[in-house]
């Protein structure tokens, strides 16, 4: 019964972060990625709904797939730092994992609340420059989290060093 509520706290709480995460994403001021529509249209059509009644639906379907990576991404950054993908001895691959995830919530956080990244981004002219933005803009994000990381880590290891 402990481990059903457990996880079922788990699963809230990932649904609910991966919301607001989503929500960051849709601040950024771009159209809709062509990979994106081009997946959801395959979905579409797989399920054979080549046309939907209303064009906006896409939007929607867009963001709803927004949250669904974003809860799986939130949870698996909480199952490493948890430790259930990982043992003690790969730190690296908790520190490799939550500063690539952190480093894309930054990136979102940058681009839709500081107002001089937000209008650099909103005067880019192409889609290919949009996409060369956001990969910069997620590569320094996740060098910044890693950095952060490691110096907490290596802080705390010589706290418990001189504490001792």
């Amino acid at each position: 019964m402990r481990k059903i509520l457990h996880w079922t706290i788990f699963s809230i709480l990932c649904l609910i972060a991966g919301w607001y995460i989503a929500h960051l994403y849709d601040f950024i001021p771009m159209n809709m990625p062509y990979g994106v529509d081009s997946f959801l249209r395959g979905l579409l059509s797989l399920f054979g709904l080549n046309d939907l009644a209303n064009p906006d639906d896409m939007e929607v379907l867009a963001m709803l797939l927004y949250w669904l990576v974003s809860s799986v991404l939130f949870g698996v950054l909480l199952l490493t730092g948890k430790g259930y993908l990982c043992s003690r001895n790969q730190r690296l691959w908790l520190l490799l994992t939550a500063s690539l995830i952190g480093g894309w919530i930054l990136e979102c956080a940058a681009i839709a609340f500081v107002p001089f990244v937000s209008r650099a981004f909103a005067s880019l002219n192409s889609e290919q420059a949009v996409h060369n933005a956001l990969v910069a803009y997620w590569v320094g994000g996740a060098i910044f989290v890693g950095a952060i990381f490691f110096a907490s880590r290596r802080g705390a290891k010589r706290y418990r060093a001189n504490t001792l």
